[in-house]
């Protein structure tokens, strides 16, 4: 399956990003792992990075405990990883603090709402196909 982290500070849109996510991917198309913070998206990042494997897509807030979005996507670029990083904020477009989480290194950032939700559905659906050489 598709291997994906997740990590939102709000445990509400937490659920409502996976519930989102797993009825929109096709059954066991899907490898879904949630991190508390930060400092566990790193850590989950790099086990799988001694395992050989990696995470397809990453979803990551901006405002978090222990060490936020930004800083986050600036040490998992650092740190070598290519994969897709999809940022999810309350920010609005435009403002210092999302125009700074973008800078760190994310592929996309979407906002915390119904429409930013379909928009990672649909960035998910389109690693997932290629992942599986599907053409979009």
């Amino acid at each position: 399956g598709c291997g994906v982290a997740t990590r939102q500070d709000d445990a509400m849109l937490q659920l409502a990003v996976s519930a989102q996510v797993i009825t929109a991917m096709p059954p066991g198309s899907l490898d879904l792992v949630t991190a508390g913070n930060g400092v566990e998206a790193l850590a989950l990042v790099d086990a799988r990075r001694r395992n050989g494997e990696a995470f397809d897509l990453i979803v990551i807030d901006n405002q978090m405990p222990s060490m936020g979005g930004r800083e986050t996507v600036a040490r998992l670029r650092e740190g070598g990883y290519f994969g897709v990083i999809v940022g999810m904020t309350g920010d609005p477009v435009g403002s210092e603090d999302r125009t700074a989480f973008e800078a760190a290194g994310l592929d996309l950032c979407v906002d915390k709402t119904s429409t930013g939700l379909q928009a990672l559905v649909r960035e998910l659906d389109r690693i997932r196909r290629r992942s599986r050489g599907v053409s979009s």
